[in-house]
């Protein structure tokens, strides 16, 4: 078995949360059967994907809002949010290719419910962003290039206790044609978060179903999807206190993951033989524990993670294939 140091290495990989199928529109099929064997190129994935789920965990836990990066009031009608997806599906496209979510001044959404935060927490109270056929349609008349946006966001406070919050995304379509070039690609996106804290006990869940595809004339060149469900609860030592950051204290963490990337498709379940220990003085993660990837759920093909300090972790290959 061989050992590896691991900081930060797999968060290329939640970047297709910038796209998925929902609606009216069907995931593209890849057609693979999920691999039995996890091959050498994806222990570094397996391996650093835990570090990077867990620092989803933490940040809902943290009273610091949405992973999903959310905030309607930048220049030009372009939400963070799409910048924040634009730069994670990036990082998965081919070189040379143009990014997806790039909002032109004349896409701008329709927005209800922007700004009205009662309770000061960063949640708005409810809020919903819908790109339309009418906002959301550029057209370069010169060239015949086209840029479409299409969904709806829907961000809300949940709170009956310390902080709370929802965020539904549904159908966020980012579609995009260059005339001189015959390229093209397409990003959907669904996807769900919710955190729920109280001074005794924190909540938090995430479900992402998302493509990534792009290509030329009537050929696909790339094509990634994600797939993934997590849930985790964080059992403080002391008293969850409103702002945060949390006290001291466990986090228990579960999951599935589907992935399909080069080479093939690849099923994981997250196992933790027991909770993460949560350092909320000085290092505000996870210091101490272990997370399995199990490929299929079996307990011999996929990697073992583990915490050694404040955000470091190494991960051990456990199959079969050749580094």
């Amino acid at each position: 078995m061989t050992m590896r140091p691991a900081r930060a290495i797999a968060f290329a990989i939640l970047a297709v949360l910038a796209g998925v199928a929902c609606g009216d529109e069907e995931s593209p099929d890849d057609g693979l059967t999920p691999a039995t064997t996890l091959p050498g190129n994806m222990v570094g994935i397996a391996g650093g994907l835990p570090g990077e789920l867990v620092e989803y965990a933490v940040h809902g836990f943290s009273f610091a809002g949405s992973n999903l990066g959310f905030a309607p009031d930048a220049p030009g009608g372009a939400s963070a949010m799409e910048r924040h997806l634009m730069a994670r599906a990036t990082g998965l496209l081919p070189a040379g290719a143009s990014p997806f979510l790039v909002s032109s001044p004349t896409c701008v959404p329709d927005k209800v419910g922007d700004g009205i935060d009662t309770d000061a927490d960063g949640v708005p109270d409810d809020m919903t962003i819908t790109f339309t056929a009418a906002n959301c349609t550029v057209t370069d008349t010169a060239t015949g290039s086209v840029q479409v946006q299409r969904g709806t966001v829907r961000y809300r406070d949940t709170s009956s206790d310390l902080y709370g919050f929802d965020i539904t995304i549904t159908g966020l379509r980012a579609d995009y044609y260059d005339a001189t070039t015959l390229s093209w690609g397409r990003q959907f996106l669904t996807a769900h978060e919710t955190t729920r804290m109280q001074d005794d006990r924190g909540d938090w869940s995430i479900d992402v179903d998302g493509f990534v595809q792009s290509g030329t004339l009537d050929t696909t060149t790339f094509f990634q999807k994600a797939i993934f469900d997590l849930q985790a609860s964080f059992d403080p030592n002391g008293t969850i206190t409103a702002g945060g950051p949390p006290p001291d204290g466990e986090i228990t963490i579960a999951g599935h993951m589907d992935l399909t990337m080069k080479p093939g498709r690849y099923k994981f379940t997250l196992f933790a033989p027991g909770p993460l220990r949560y350092e909320g003085t000085s290092c505000h993660n996870v210091d101490q524990g272990t997370i399995e990837m199990r490929l299929n759920g079996s307990t011999s093909e996929g990697t073992r993670t583990d915490w050694i300090g404040c955000e470091d972790y190494i991960y051990e290959f456990l199959g079969s294939g050749v580094l």
